[in-house]
């Protein structure tokens, strides 16, 4: 059906919800609105003196709709006069339809001439029937109007029958737009009028939607004459992967490949086909990348042997610069009755965004969450709420490495075209908690699709697909994006990590976490000569460490409380073997100036230094305390050994046997830099544990 022509858009900034009520009402005095009149042996239709008149002349219902944009997250009102004038039954149904997507998603509000009334959902075929033929004097017999009328008012949705409330609700789903009649069977029906209060959906525009901004296509080098899509960006914007459609050197050339390109001295290199068991004879698509470019989500479930096996999603890691076979995640209660699906992997590898429809989804695809729960399994998928979703699709979710900032597609928010790429923040870790979701303007959404959107951890530049001026089908674009657009700041670290003993890379795992409270903030592989990359969002103290069998870590830590803008960092990584004479230099424990009183911080570094001594009985140690050369030789001595035994009172509660370990204090008599700089003044102040 045409949509009626009584679109209003208002554009305001962050912080703006004036809204303004549309009235809309249908009184029958010509076809503007495009209803269906036609004549046949099934049914009739038309308008004469104001009045829409429908026949049924089957033992099926049929529906006469028309499309009206109503926002179901705000306030609406749907009132219609309809009378039945003819037909044998006067116990069949006819009234209301509304909330109409397809024709197996529907509400029906009916009456019937013998004076009873119904409420009914339909979803995906199925009838749930919420009021089944309660009897009403209220309803008016045979040729006489009836007035039926919904109301939402907040989260209320209320039911009349000739200005009589008879049921409410809450939270009534509203899955699409259409509103009308519809006549059960053998009946002929009069409507007078449909009247039609809702708030507007708001246009709420970014509030630096820039005019002057201009997306560039990346050119020959990536994009082609076939179909580009689903673009991720590595987090330090140097490569992009992303799947291309038709392209004859695929390995089904009307499915989908992933390829590659990366970006030298600011050129994006020739694409090329990525290696390794990732394309089959399928349709694959990357769909994260983790920040250290070793762990891929990607479509679809493969075999063993690498062919495609079924829908779903699963990880591929890179050792040694190949990547493995993809490994199926496992998500508890997965569903999805939609044609398509999307998946993103938040940067700490912990939680994944699911774009599916199941049976508690607004309308077709809405986001969800998942936790990670095990090795490859995840927890039953989270409505992100209706702050998110819409009664249309939403979908190619992306959570930029803040891990809050979310940018996402929707066909059901208001917008400039088939679908609009929009941005929210996560407001807390209920992941249902949402900011309303902005627009990121013309100059990134266009007339047509628009989607898939990616942003590197820096927040200059994001990446995004669009039909706009393409070389093809699909195109990747760039765009620089605005400061209400960038995801907060974050500072990635990165480097090698080395034996003490021989200074040679080794393969290890990465884990972060936040001090405070000890919580693991994500985890990354290092692999040798490449190293490790981690992304620390804005806003905590974190400490870092390898991990690898026979070694100890030592921990390094990095504070992005007062985080202003992006950082990159580098820090090597030592693992000291567990052999005699090592020195284990414990970074991540912290003391008060002048004090020997453990911090809070500290007891993660010293509960895994526990844990290793535990696992290795066979071994003892020394710790000892050091401090610069500020202050007298006697205070620095004490406040040394004072530390030292402050670690070693730690290690006894945690059950280390007292006859393993033995403290010392060296105050300034052992200086590891020099004490000319606060840097190194800062080496200096330590405590250390040493392989007996």
């Amino acid at each position: 059906m045409k949509t009626l022509a009584i679109l209003l858009l208002f554009f305001i900034g962050i912080g703006t919800y004036a809204q303004k009520k549309v009235t809309f009402t249908e009184e029958f005095k010509n076809n503007d609105n495009n209803w269906k009149l036609n004549n046949n042996s099934v049914e009739s239709a038309k308008i004469t003196n104001g009045v829409l008149t429908v026949k049924n002349n089957s033992n099926t219902g049929i529906f006469w709709t028309i499309e009206v944009p109503v926002d179901p997250h705000q306030d609406y009102s749907i009132e219609i006069s309809i009378s039945q004038t003819d037909g044998k039954k006067t116990s069949a149904g006819f009234g209301l339809v509304f909330g109409k997507n397809k024709d197996s998603e529907y509400h029906k509000f009916k009456l019937s001439s013998s004076k009873h009334w119904g409420l009914y959902s339909f979803k995906r075929g199925k009838e749930k029937v919420i009021k089944d033929w309660v009897p009403s004097m209220k309803i008016n017999g045979m040729k006489k109007a009836n007035i039926l009328k919904v109301d939402k008012r907040g989260e209320d949705v209320i039911f009349y029958i000739n200005g009589e409330g008879v049921y409410a609700t809450k939270s009534f789903v509203f899955t699409g737009n259409e509103v009308g009649v519809f006549i059960d069977d053998l009946l002929t029906v009069e409507v007078e009028y449909l009247r039609i209060t809702y708030q507007k959906r708001l246009l709420r525009l970014a509030e630096d939607a820039r005019k002057d901004l201009e997306k560039e296509n990346l050119g020959e080098n990536v994009n082609s004459k076939y179909h580009e899509s689903t673009p991720i960006i590595s987090a330090n914007g140097k490569k992009i992967y992303y799947s291309v459609q038709g392209d004859p050197t695929n390995h089904g050339s009307n499915d989908y490949d992933i390829w590659e390109s990366t970006n030298i001295n600011g050129v994006w290199q020739a694409r090329k086909s990525i290696e390794g068991p990732l394309n089959n004879g399928g349709s694959n698509y990357p769909i994260s990348i983790t920040p250290d470019e070793n762990t891929m989500m990607v479509s679809t479930v493969y075999r063993s042997n690498g062919s495609y096996l079924k829908e779903g999603v699963s990880i591929s890691q890179k050792v040694n610069g190949k990547w493995g076979v993809p490994v199926e995640q496992k998500i508890e209660d997965y569903v999805n009755l939609a044609a398509y699906n999307n998946f993103c992997l938040t940067p700490d590898g912990k939680k994944m965004i699911l774009s599916i429809e199941t049976y508690d989804s607004y309308g077709d695809q809405d986001l969800y969450v998942s936790f990670k729960t095990g090795e490859n399994t995840w927890s039953k998928p989270v409505n992100l709420g209706s702050q998110i979703n819409t009664h249309g699709t939403d979908f190619s979710p992306f959570i930029a490495a803040d891990g809050k900032t979310l940018y996402f597609s929707s066909k059901g928010h208001a917008g400039f075209g088939n679908a609009d790429i929009y941005v929210s923040k996560r407001l807390d870790d209920t992941w249902t908690n949402w900011s309303p979701p902005l627009n990121l303007g013309k100059n990134i959404n266009s007339p047509n699709w628009d989607g898939y959107f990616t942003i590197s951890a820096q927040g200059d530049y994001a990446y995004l697909i669009s039909y706009d001026n393409s070389l093809g089908k699909g195109d990747i674009f760039r765009v620089q994006v605005g400061e209400s657009i960038k995801p907060e700041p974050v500072i990635m670290v990165y480097g090698q990590v080395l034996d003490a003993k021989t200074n040679l890379p080794i393969n290890a795992e990465i884990e972060y976490e936040i001090l405070a409270t000890g919580e693991q903030a994500g985890e990354a592989d290092a692999t040798g000569d490449d190293g490790y990359k981690i992304v620390l969002p804005k806003g905590e103290f974190y400490g870092f460490q390898a991990k690898a069998e026979g070694y100890v870590p030592i921990s390094e830590h990095f504070d992005a409380k007062e985080l202003s803008e992006y950082a990159e960092k580098k820090v090597t990584l030592y693992m000291v073997p567990l052999e005699s004479g090592q020195k284990i230099r414990l970074n991540n424990t912290f003391f008060d100036t002048g004090k020997s009183d453990l911090r809070d911080e500290s007891i993660s570094e010293l509960t895994r230094i526990a844990l290793i001594m535990k696992k290795n009985p066979e071994l003892t140690f020394e710790i000892s305390g050091h401090t610069d050369n500020v202050g007298s030789d006697a205070t620095n001595k004490t406040l040394s050994e004072s530390r030292a035994q402050a670690v070693f009172n730690y290690l006894i509660e945690r059950g280390i046997k007292k006859e393993r370990l033995t403290f010392i204090g060296y105050g300034e008599t052992k200086p590891v830099d020099s004490n000319d700089t606060e840097d190194g003044r800062q080496n200096n102040r330590r405590v250390e544990i040493k392989i007996l």
